[in-house]
C-alpha cells in the first residue's frame, strides 16, 4: 500500500475509532472508561486495522498468533487479509504469558503476535517470550490500537519488529 493510501486509511480509521469509543477520557489518560470491543464490532474498522497492520508486517511471517481475548478478532481479520494461517494464543486467567496455542502449529515458525490494543505495553515482551518457549520464532508484534506513544521502547534492542495500526498520536490528531 502506498504511504499516501496508508495515511488516508489511518486517518479514516482513527476517526472511526474516536467516534466509536468517545475518547475524551482516554485522551486524558482514563483508559478504563474505553470499551475497546466496539472496534471488534465494526467490520469496517476491523478490516481497516487489518490492512494497516498487514502493510507493516515483515514478509517472512509464517503464522499469526492472536492473543486471547481481543487479539483473536484482529488476528482473524489479519489472516483473512493476508492469507496467512493463524492460531489463538491462550493464557491462564490474569496471566501475562501464553501457555499454549490452538489452531495452526507454531513450532519452528516465524510468527507475529497479534493484540487488539496495548495500554502500556508492559505485558507484550513477556507474551512474546512465552511464545518463544513454545518453540516459535517471534519476529513481530502487531497491535491494533496503542494507547501509549512509547510502545516501541518495549522492544528496543530486540529483533522483534512492531506494527501498530493506530497510535495515541493518531487518535489525538484526528479527534474532532
Amino acid at each position: 500500500m502506498s504511504s499516501g493510501k496508508a495515511e488516508t486509511l489511518r486517518s479514516d480509521m482513527a476517526r472511526r475509532v474516536n467516534a466509536a469509543l468517545d475518547l475524551p477520557a482516554a485522551l486524558e489518560g482514563d483508559i478504563g472508561s474505553v470499551d475497546k470491543y466496539s472496534i471488534h464490532a465494526d467490520p469496517v474498522t476491523l478490516r481497516g486495522v487489518a490492512a494497516l497492520l498487514a502493510d507493516q508486517l515483515p514478509d517472512d511471517i509464517e503464522v499469526l498468533v492472536g492473543v486471547e481475548v481481543g487479539g483473536i478478532a484482529v488476528a482473524a481479520a489479519l489472516a483473512l487479509h493476508t492469507g496467512l494461517p493463524w492460531a489463538v494464543g491462550r493464557r491462564m486467567h490474569g496471566e501475562r504469558v501464553i501457555t499454549r496455542t490452538v489452531g495452526t502449529d507454531i513450532a519452528g515458525c516465524r510468527v507475529a503476535m497479534v493484540k487488539d490494543a496495548a495500554i502500556g505495553g508492559g505485558s507484550l515482551p513477556d507474551m512474546a517470550r512465552s511464545l518463544s518457549l513454545l518453540n516459535a520464532d517471534v519476529s513481530a508484534v502487531a497491535v491494533g490500537v496503542s494507547w501509549t506513544d512509547d510502545l516501541a521502547a518495549r522492544f528496543a534492542g530486540s529483533d522483534v519488529s512492531l506494527a501498530v495500526a493506530l497510535s495515541m498520536s493518531d487518535l489525538r490528531r484526528h479527534w474532532a
